[in-house]
């Protein structure tokens, strides 16, 4: 099983990502929020993101509304922040335009 990673490495983590990822109110998750050219193109990155998430087996919260998408990361086993949230979201970063 994975361990949480404690305040310092999440603020370190968070620095390293590209994009403005924050950390959710209860600290145990990070989000993104994009917003996208329109809906097909909402959809098809949503694809692209599932496709990801099975290949690494770990799974986002993907919420898509019209040219908005929101991810939202954490390990579910541990219910925190480990070291594959944040691999996934680099991952998922060579992605998003």
């Amino acid at each position: 099983m994975l361990a949480p990673l404690n305040e310092n490495e999440i603020v370190s983590s968070l620095k390293s990502l590209k994009r403005n990822w924050v950390q959710s109110e209860n600290q145990k998750q990070i989000e993104l929020m994009i917003s996208l050219e329109n809906y097909d193109h909402g959809i098809s990155l949503v694809q692209s993101i599932g496709k990801l998430a099975n290949e690494n087996w770990h799974h986002p919260e993907l919420c898509l509304s019209f040219k908005n998408l929101t991810i939202k990361l954490w390990t579910h086993d541990v219910q925190a922040l480990t070291k594959k949230d944040f691999d996934l979201a680099h991952l998922i970063e060579k992605l998003l335009p």
